[in-house]
């Protein structure tokens, strides 16, 4: 006799995603510029400061600080990876220009590895210039070349940044309060 049971079939398929290529860099550095901010009146008490005497740099007498983040205080940058951000405690030293009180260089590693994430250091060095077309006392120091290092046990990756052809601009505005229940 004949069977009159029907069997079912159902077919499921394992969909590949087809992976684009990104042009996204594996390291996305920004923000490095802002690493001043360990001076900044917010950040001072997140750090340690301490002298560390006189050094040549570039053919340049510079006087040397040593600084070291807080445990536990506030941080001025920080590394966002997929949907978390991870402060940065931050130990370094700073190359001071006696008579302006600019930063010239700026060089800082991380206090301690992130080891939840497996990074073993970060590092960044920032170099600092004067603008040439402004007198010594106003001079405006910005950012002319950067490096920055991240390293895991099997990888590093090191980014470059020069900078140069600053251009100065104005902007003027004006502005109008009112009270909006005289409308």
């Amino acid at each position: 006799m004949p069977s009159t049971s029907h069997e079912l079939l159902e077919e499921s398929r394992n969909k590949k995603k087809i992976r684009r290529p990104s042009h996204r860099p594996l390291l996305v550095t920004n923000g490095f510029a802002l690493m001043l901010l360990v001076f900044h009146p917010r950040y001072q008490s997140s750090y340690f400061f301490e002298e560390a005497g006189e050094e040549v740099w570039n053919g340049v007498s510079y006087r040397k600080l040593r600084f070291q983040h807080v445990r536990g205080a506030a941080s001025p940058s920080a590394l966002s990876l997929e949907d978390r951000v991870y402060p940065l405690e931050w130990r370094g030293e700073a190359w001071v220009e006696p008579s302006s009180g600019q930063t010239a260089r700026l060089r800082v590693e991380l206090n301690n590895p992130l080891t939840e994430i497996g990074l073993d250091r970060i590092s960044v060095d920032v170099e600092y210039a004067r603008t040439e077309d402004e007198p010594q006392p106003n001079a405006t120091w910005l950012p002319t070349f950067a490096r920055i290092e991240a390293a895991t046990e099997r990888q590093l990756w090191r980014n470059e940044h020069h900078f140069s052809d600053y251009r100065h601009f104005n902007v003027k505005t004006d502005f109008t309060i009112e009270d909006p229940d005289l409308k």
